[in-house]
């Protein structure tokens, strides 16, 4: 592969360590090649960042048995955590008085301990106040990235999900409330009808 080919010649043979990110977001397939290429570089270790252990659980084989994970796992950071973090965020990046501790307190909560969605959602709000030639931020603006945000966080763990995945997503989805005995004759039941193996 070309790529792994330009990785192994800027490393010239030195030891390396490659931090991938967001590993659980590209296709299964896709992981796989990627982390096995990498695995393939000499001196090179590998750090998978992700949400769970799930994507690297579904890896082939072969790409498990040279990766030998070792799981370190990081906790959410907590509210009063994020409202650090995006206060520094805001004092640095941010005219003064165009924020308040509120806002900034309503949006570590919003975000749930996710510092990265919270800067974001910080970011997409002053965008957005900005191109509304407003001088501070507003809860609105605040809420409407919040929603965006959301939404785009739903649409990319749905296409991660495998085929079954999405089934069984979409089925309790249309029957809620549904209870796991109803939810796994309904998926019997489509698998049948379209010939799938559950």
């Amino acid at each position: 592969n070309v790529k792994f080919d330009r990785i192994r010649q800027a490393f010239r043979g030195r030891p390396a360590v490659i931090v991938l990110d967001e590993i659980d977001h590209p296709m299964p397939k896709q992981r796989e090649e990627i982390i096995y290429g990498l695995l393939n570089l000499p001196k090179t270790g590998v750090f998978c960042i992700a949400n769970s252990t799930q994507p690297l659980a579904m890896l082939d084989e072969r790409v498990q048995s040279r990766l030998t994970p070792v799981v370190v796992e990081l906790p959410a950071y907590s509210p009063g955590q994020v409202r650090d973090i995006l206060t520094d965020r805001a004092r640095r990046a941010l005219m003064p008085g165009s924020w308040s501790p509120a806002l900034i307190e309503h949006i570590a909560e919003a975000a749930g301990g996710d510092a990265r969605l919270a800067i974001q959602i910080l970011r997409q709000a002053a965008a957005s106040a900005e191109e509304a030639g407003k001088t501070g931020l507003e809860s609105r603006l605040i809420n409407h990235s919040l929603r965006q945000w959301q939404t785009i966080r739903q649409e990319t763990q749905l296409a991660s999900l495998s085929e079954h995945e999405r089934i069984i997503h979409q089925l309790a989805a249309e029957s809620a409330p549904l209870g796991t005995t109803r939810l796994r004759q309904l998926y019997a039941a489509h698998c049948h009808r379209h010939n799938l193996k559950p």
